[in-house]
């Protein structure tokens, strides 16, 4: 969450401040005392979510998390992960496509886990179960995961898209379609 704080700090200083203003202060206390690895509940997660998506609006907020995952590969906590997974998986996203659940374990405690269901030639189908009712129940939380893997597709140099596809709330799952063509 500190990359969160940080990728925050860098808006515009409007936006900065009525983001600021929105997560109680108490909360950026506890993402300051966390550390760079420490581990907050997702409620925090969910909160600074809804503070962006409120401010930014639908668009600005895709590019808020797109950029925020980049950002995060970068840091101590994925950069080996997703260097060595580059490096086996090249440009084909099938190849990669695994890996997805080490990243958010990496990031998010007891919040679900990924499989990969139907893929070929430019698209693919994933999957996050076993959800906290709180996440799959929030749709701006939902879309900001959508935004993030559209990361994925800038580290591998592929132009694409990742949209929601299906949320089952009962059954605490997501379904995410990704659509991918070489730059």
């Amino acid at each position: 969450m500190q990359t969160f704080a940080t990728h925050v700090d860098r808006l515009p200083a409007e936006d900065r401040s009525a983001i600021r203003a929105v997560i109680p202060e108490d909360t950026w206390a506890a993402i300051d005392a966390a550390g760079l690895l420490g581990w907050l509940p997702i409620s925090v997660n969910l909160a600074c979510t809804r503070a962006v998506s409120k401010r930014l609006g639908p668009q600005r907020t895709h590019e808020f998390f797109r950029t925020l995952l980049l950002g995060t590969a970068e840091t101590p906590l994925l950069r080996g992960l997703v260097q060595g997974v580059l490096r086996v998986a090249v440009r084909d996203p099938g190849l990669y496509l695994p890996w997805i659940s080490k990243g958010f374990e990496l990031m998010f405690r007891d919040a679900g886990r990924w499989t990969v269901g139907d893929r070929g030639e430019g698209f693919a189908v994933t999957e996050v179960r076993d959800l906290p009712v709180e996440c799959v129940s929030d749709d701006l939380w939902i879309q900001s995961v959508a935004s993030s893997l559209c990361a994925l597709l800038d580290l591998t140099r592929l132009k694409g898209t990742v949209v929601v596809r299906e949320v089952d709330t009962k059954a605490r799952r997501v379904e995410y379609a990704w659509r991918a063509l070489p730059r």
